[in-house]
């Protein structure tokens, strides 16, 4: 599933560039602490908080944030339903969904994996050269289908009709307006809690969280 998503208005915690030299524990600390605060000011206890997932080290890391963010405080008032969707097709080699799903276990967050439909797509399974219309296919095709099931899953919750969907995108995806996720995304609401945040910085917090 394409990790893209809206740019929030909030602004997080300040969040330093790696140094030249390794990051020591403190710093890799002060930085998940910086994310986990960000994230904090995004979640909402009482909405369904559904995270697109693929298992890779975005989408991961944002999922270990929120489910930490949700699960991992003494308030029980702050804990609500949170939930990693995983769009899944013939196009998902099985050693990426093998992955997805103990990634997902070790975060300890719930997996509902979601049939996409890319491969009914005529152009899609062609690829020849049309590479912007077979990535927005393969995009709503998941966005769509996981809206469903996030539509379906928010109504057999009692009182309970929000929901807020999240992503992986990082600073480094902004830097290109015309992405098509991006448009996407904005249309579906996505939040991203690493949307301040570099690709090296998601690898070191995401490292640092084991």
């Amino acid at each position: 599933m394409c990790d893209e998503a809206l740019v929030t208005t909030v602004q997080p915690s300040k969040i330093r560039n790696p140094p030249s030299s390794p990051p020591t524990r403190s710093e890799s600390t002060e930085l998940v602490d910086s994310l986990l605060d960000y994230t904090y000011s995004l979640v909402d206890p009482s909405a369904l908080n559904i995270i697109a997932f693929s298992g890779g080290v975005d989408s991961s890391l944002a999922a270990a944030l929120v489910y930490q963010t949700i699960h991992g405080t003494d308030d029980h008032d702050r804990r609500g339903n949170v939930l990693a969707v995983l769009g899944v097709s013939p196009s998902l080699p099985e050693n990426q969904l093998i992955l997805a799903r103990s990634i997902a276990y070790n975060i300890g967050i719930d997996l509902k994996e979601v049939p996409t439909t890319e491969g009914f797509d005529v152009t899609y399974v062609e690829n020849q050269g049309q590479a912007c219309f077979v990535c927005k296919s393969h995009l709503y095709s998941a966005l769509e289908a996981v809206t469903t099931t996030v539509s379906s899953i928010a109504s057999s919750h009692e009182h309970q009709n929000n929901v807020i969907m999240y992503n992986g995108t990082n600073a480094d995806d902004t830097k290109d307006p015309t992405r098509l996720g991006l448009v996407a995304a904005k249309a579906f609401s996505v939040q991203s809690p690493l949307i301040h945040t570099t690709k090296d910085d998601i690898r070191r917090a995401a490292k640092h969280m084991n």
